[in-house]
């Protein structure tokens, strides 16, 4: 059933993410990626968790040819991405070690995709205009 209405939902036209250069992307990356967080922090869980996926899929999954190529293993940044999903999948507690929990997996995948930029060529991902 889920399936059905995910698969129903309608959505305002993108810009194409696949014309972005690696520090726009990385922008979009950081900007989601605080997004979510702060649906967490919001006792949001499920759009935490929908913000999460969508900023992986627009943003860090188009470029992981070209991480690849240059030597990246994209393998441990894709799993501090579920890591951190699994995570925002509860709701956060009163309890402090929760958002240090978060902010620990968060730092972890921030600092993997900084680094993994940081190898790609200015130009990556974009396009030549058509």
């Amino acid at each position: 059933m889920s399936f059905l209405l995910f698969a129903c939902q309608t959505r305002a036209p993108r810009e194409d993410v696949s014309a972005l250069d690696p520090a726009t992307r990385l922008s979009a990356l950081s900007a989601g990626l605080d997004e979510a967080l702060l649906m967490w922090q919001g006792a949001q869980s499920a759009q935490a968790q929908e913000i999460l996926e969508q900023t992986y899929t627009a943003h860090f999954e188009p470029v992981e040819s070209s991480l690849t190529a240059q030597g990246i293993d994209v393998l441990q940044i894709e799993y501090r991405f579920g890591r951190l999903g699994h995570r925002m999948r509860r709701a956060p507690s009163s309890r402090k070690s929760d958002a240090e929990e978060v902010s620990a997996l968060l730092a972890a995948l921030t600092g993997d995709i900084e680094a993994a930029f940081d190898a790609l060529p200015a130009t990556s991902g974009a396009q030549p205009p058509r």
